[in-house]
């Protein structure tokens, strides 16, 4: 399937796999190298256009596991277990990051706040790419004057042209 959506022209794939709670991976990084990182290869060497990742929670010990792949955009840094400024100094070269914008701000927050925070989270060198979205999804309990200031810092402050 991610063949033949590639062949067919599609811009990017974007797979959706949890490998990590808040506190760390799902199980440990030799289990997920045994049991889930074959499959993630075999599809690998399927996708010829970027791949971006979806998983949740704190997979600092898989990161280098899923760069060697290939993948080149890993979404989302939820800012409630990952350090975006640590992460974009160590892997920011390599990998388009997306995330940072904490859900409690889109769903409680004010516009005022969204917009400041998306706009923190895309303050970084140009050698680094962010694209600045929800750090984990936007739920459909969001305030629309939230996503809305998301999406206005983005198109304001973006730095993540092409992956």
């Amino acid at each position: 399937m991610i063949r033949r959506a590639c062949e067919i022209g599609v811009d990017a794939v974007f797979t959706a796999d949890d490998f990590a709670f808040g506190s760390g991976p799902l199980m440990s990084p030799d289990s997920f190298r045994t049991k889930v990182l074959p499959s993630l290869k075999r599809a690998s060497k399927e996708i010829s256009v970027p791949w971006i990742l979806h998983t949740d929670g704190n997979i600092l010990p898989l990161v280098e596991d899923l760069l060697a792949m290939g993948i080149k955009g890993i979404h989302p840094l939820d800012p409630n277990c990952m350090d975006i400024r640590a992460f974009k100094q160590k892997y920011g070269r390599r990998v388009c990051i997306l995330g940072n914008v904490n859900v409690e701000t889109l769903t409680a927050g004010t516009a005022e706040e969204t917009y400041a925070e998306t706009r923190d989270s895309s303050e970084i060198s140009p050698q680094v790419t962010i694209h600045s979205s929800s750090g984990n999804s936007i739920p459909e309990y969001a305030r629309i004057e939230n996503v809305q200031a998301l999406v206005r810092a983005h198109e304001d402050f973006a730095d993540c042209q092409n992956i």
